[in-house]
């Protein structure tokens, strides 16, 4: 009788798969960032869990991107996931308007806005946005002021082109 032997060795060869939890994510400047996680799975390793890889910071816009790894116990290495975060800027700078005031008509036409008086009040309005800071400040004033109220729109644009606005 003649015999032979041979071996067979069954080794880990298949690597962990991750799984997102949600996806791409959009928040406001702010907002509280908690990541919706990952699960793995694993052929042969249990209570496989994934590294991330990059931060949010909430307090700037952009888009940032957080990538997921994980490698078995045998060395198998997942295929990289990634998840975007985008935070956006969407608050409108807050603009602060003058005090109203009353000026005396020049003539039958008005005042003019170069006056003093009129000059000032158009340059005291102030605006200030959470994310940029100070902005410049604009108004739709005439260039002469009739006889009566006229109602002055201060408006200030942040660099997320949001737009506040204040009237005196």
């Amino acid at each position: 009788t003649g015999q032979a032997q041979a071996t067979v060795n069954i080794t880990d060869q298949t690597p962990p798969v991750i799984s997102l939890a949600g996806g791409a994510m959009t928040l406001n400047v702010g907002d509280v960032f908690i990541d919706p996680g990952s699960s793995v799975s694993d052929n042969v390793d249990v209570g496989l869990v994934a590294t991330v890889i990059g931060n949010v910071n909430i307090a700037i816009p952009a888009i940032y991107i957080l990538s997921y790894n994980i490698s078995d116990a045998a060395g198998n290495a997942a295929i990289t996931v990634t998840r975007s975060v985008i935070v956006q800027d969407n608050a409108a700078p807050v603009v602060t308007p003058p005090a109203n005031i009353t000026v005396a008509a020049t003539d039958a036409a008005g005042t003019a806005n170069s006056i003093v008086a009129i000059n000032a009040f158009l340059n005291a309005a102030t605006a200030t946005d959470a994310v940029d800071g100070p902005r410049p400040v604009t108004h739709d004033a005439p260039a002469v002021f009739p006889l009566g109220i006229t109602t002055v729109t201060f408006s200030a644009t942040d660099l997320s082109a949001n737009t506040g606005q204040a009237q005196a």
